[in-house]
């Protein structure tokens, strides 16, 4: 079973760091009871400048952090002065969300089948899917990632058309030439 929440970081963090953090957040989502709460291992992810933390976290804090991942992110990324992603995996629906916040930014969040959001996760890092794949415990790294179901990399190109459209309106927007 994997760890239901990761973080992401490009800047330095340490998990006592990550650990404060964290309970503060989850002492404001859940009141009352201990925290049973664990960092890390650290993951460096290739040769790229992100950091993986898994996060594990029981009963009520772990579902209020779940549901709540934008907040978290965004409180960790104004916390660290560098942009943060935010993960939450839900192993019993197979499904995931993912947040990413700059600091004092909104976040930009997407949800879905976690094979879909791992993908949107290695775009926004750049990083090969497969590896993203292995360091989330969704394959192993000995398995094959096998051929992918063209109809779901239609479905991604249509979404990428669609987000890049998306992106020029608000850059026109923004610019005053809409």
């Amino acid at each position: 079973m994997t760890a239901p929440l990761y973080f992401l970081a490009g800047a330095r963090l340490t998990a006592g760091h990550l650990t404060e953090c964290i309970a503060d957040v989850a002492r404001r989502l859940v009141a009352g009871g201990g925290l049973a709460l664990r960092v890390g291992p650290e993951q460096r992810l290739s040769t790229s400048p992100w950091t993986l933390w898994p996060v594990e976290v029981e009963g009520d804090a772990q579902r209020a952090l779940m549901a709540s991942i934008s907040e978290v992110t965004c409180v960790l990324a104004r916390q660290a002065r560098h942009q943060v992603v935010g993960l939450a995996l839900d192993d019993a629906h197979d499904t995931a969300r993912l947040c990413r916040c700059e600091p004092g930014g909104e976040p930009e969040t997407v949800a879905g089948p976690r094979e879909r959001v791992a993908a949107t996760l290695s775009r926004w890092l750049s990083l090969d899917p497969a590896r993203v794949a292995v360091a989330l415990g969704m394959v192993d790294e000995a398995e094959p990632t096998g051929e992918r179901d063209p109809e779901l990399l239609e479905e991604e190109r249509f979404i990428e058309r669609k987000l890049a459209e998306a992106r020029e309106w608000m850059e026109r927007y923004r610019g005053g030439k809409g």
